[in-house]
């Protein structure tokens, strides 16, 4: 895994369907879905769809990820907080293709991990059927493959078969603002069932699926706020707000690389890397930015000496990397700021102190610390990207760009 780590305090650098087999994601080939998402990611484009309003019971359009409290029943039984990804596959004239699929879990199938294509209009939401070719003819064509199934609507759908008939089932039920559809097949004891429930305003917040006697089992349940954005993994609407705040103070900021003081914050914007974060204008003259291997550093200026790191970011050459290694779920792990083509920045809030507390200077050192620590927040609040094509940046071109600044010393 190529991981690049360095310390900045700002350095960035579905209608139910007469057959639905086809929605058993067992039974499917996984391995072409993988194909078929990177074949077809490229069809995207807002400009030349229709714009549809946000169906309510969907995930706002921002949100790439959400978490969820898991059990997962195989070999082992497997309670764990996983990461669901809302991968927008296609943007089409009547509403948007998704694709839901969970970060790699450690014993549980690679074929188990997506819940599905879904089919997001404006009062729908379809699970496509499963399988390559039919995934591209819906794009081309949008027209809804047979075999897909309304999982999501505000009026109830009741099973075609009678209860106990063997078949496959399929019912959607409405309790306020949730929607819960459920399919099953009892042709033989052992056969596969699926439900997801939904709220309007919350997205999906509960999903099962398995076969009889609950083998090789999946059950999700959201946990409450824990949505995050394609810019930032920290999506309260505190810190949104703040970044809002913080961005219209210094909206009349220069555009350069240079730190520009405006108002009650510091702008500092990396034309490069395209990048631009906010600091308090209390911290001038409290860091020093350190020019890495890897990129910049900012870190305590203890009477122009370099004490404690304020800030650490990473970078992983992919988002699949970084949730390999533990994404947000481990000790002292590394939090996602924003992916801009492929690359995944990430940050590290700061570690225990070293200071001499047996010293006047360690323990001034110290407090002067602590109060710099209290704005670190609001920071890591204000990282977004510059607008313009940065299409040239990625892990060879960034490294080879810090090492020609080495060389020019």
């Amino acid at each position: 895994m190529k991981k690049f780590l360095f310390s900045i305090g700002l350095v960035f650098i579905v209608g139910c369907s007469q057959s639905n087999n086809e929605l058993n994601p067992v039974k499917q080939n996984q391995t072409k879905q993988q194909e078929v998402t990177h074949s077809i990611s490229s069809n995207i484009d807002e400009g030349e769809k229709g714009n549809t309003k946000r169906n309510p019971f969907f995930f706002e359009e921002d949100i790439s990820y959400v978490k969820y409290n898991g059990q997962f029943l195989f070999d082992d039984i497997i309670n764990d907080s996983v990461r669901l990804g809302i991968n927008k596959i296609a943007q089409l004239n009547d509403g948007e293709l998704y694709e839901l699929k969970l970060q790699a879990i450690e014993g549980v199938p690679d074929d188990r991990l997506s819940l599905g294509y879904l089919y997001v209009q404006e009062d729908k939401i379809y699970k496509i059927a499963y399988g390559d070719e039919k995934i591209k003819q819906f794009i081309s064509s949008e027209e809804i493959p047979e075999g897909s199934a309304i999982i999501c609507q505000d009026d109830e759908i009741k099973d075609d078969l009678a209860k106990g008939e063997a078949g496959w089932h399929h019912y959607l039920t409405i309790d306020g603002d949730k929607c819960e559809y459920h399919s099953y097949s009892n042709l033989i004891e052992t056969d596969y069932y699926e439900s997801f429930t939904w709220e309007k305003g919350k997205g999906l917040i509960n999903y099962r699926s398995g076969f009889g006697a609950e083998r090789d089992a999946i059950e999700l349940k959201k946990i409450e706020d824990s949505t995050i954005n394609e810019n930032n993994t920290i999506n309260s609407k505190v810190v949104e707000q703040q970044k809002q705040e913080v961005n219209d103070k210094n909206s009349k900021g220069e555009e350069n690389m240079n730190e520009n003081l405006v108002g009650e914050s510091v702008t500092y914007r990396n034309e490069k890397m395209g990048f631009s974060i906010e600091l308090p204008k209390t911290w001038e003259g409290k860091y020093i930015v350190t020019e890495g291997e890897f990129g910049l550093s900012l870190e305590h200026n203890v009477n122009g000496e370099k004490g404690d790191k304020l800030i650490t970011i990473g970078i992983y050459d992919t988002e699949q990397q970084w949730l390999a290694d533990g994404g947000d779920d481990v000790v002292m792990s590394y939090l996602k700021l924003g992916i801009r083509n492929g690359l995944v920045f990430v940050y590290q809030l700061p570690s225990e102190s070293n200071y001499d507390m047996e010293t006047d200077k360690g323990k001034f050192a110290y407090e002067e610390y602590i109060e710099l620590q209290e704005d670190i927040e609001d920071i890591i609040g204000s990282f977004k990207f510059l607008d313009g094509d940065y299409s040239h940046i990625n892990v060879a071109w960034y490294e080879n760009k810090m090492q020609e600044i080495e060389k020019e010393r």
